[in-house]
This record gives C-alpha cells, structure tokens and sequence, in this order.
C-alpha cells in the first residue's frame, strides 16, 4: 500500500512527505486494530491557520488528492474513469467497490470508516 501510494505520486510529479508515528491515536490507528484489521495509509493535505476560526486550504491540494486516490483505485481494479481530480459519480463508486470489497461502511466517502 505504501508503495503504491509512493509510484502513484511520484508518477503525478506530486511531492509525498512521509512520516511515522508511534502512540498516536488517529482514526487510522483504530481502524487498523478493529476486527481483522485493514491495510491503509493516511492521505491528507496542507491546511493553513489549523484550528483557528478560518481554516484556509487550497482548492489544488484538495484536488491532486483526489487525483492521487483515483489514480490508486484504477490502478487496483476499482475503475473510476480518468484521473481528473474531480470526486464524481464514478470516484465515488469506485470507492463504494473497494469499501465493499474490504468489508467496510460502502459510503463513498474517502475517510475513517
């Protein structure tokens, strides 16, 4: 999953910054303990003025994001048209596939489910 994140990325000419982190309690953490557990890895994105009242982000970061998960769910067999960066009608069923697939809450939504 991590290198496929890291060709996918590096394919888009998009810069990757990883990072590891020991006791931290995320979402992603949780997700991996429950059950049988499920590969994963954390995507995000900058965020500028975190936790004040306007969290500014740009509307690119957001959408190279997007790119990079429609480029990872084609490339698993989960088909959601060209990587356009737009979550459209066919991203969004891609992941309710690969949701499905994995035994998780088919919503949709790219998250902590």
């Amino acid at each position: 999953m991590v290198r496929l994140t890291e060709d996918t990325a590096k394919a888009l000419g998009m810069p990757l910054q990883r990072s590891a982190q020991l006791g931290v309690l995320t979402d992603l953490a949780y997700v991996q303990l429950e059950g049988r557990g499920v590969m994963s890895v954390d995507l995000g994105f900058p965020i500028r003025y975190s936790h004040s009242p306007c969290e500014v982000v740009d509307l690119t970061d957001l959408e190279r994001l997007t790119e990079l998960v429609q480029r990872m769910l084609n490339e698993k067999g989960y088909a959601c048209g060209s990587a356009d960066g737009i979550f459209g009608a066919k991203t969004e069923s891609a992941v309710k596939s690969y949701q499905k697939a994995k035994g998780l809450s088919a919503d949709g939504i790219v998250g902590n489910n």
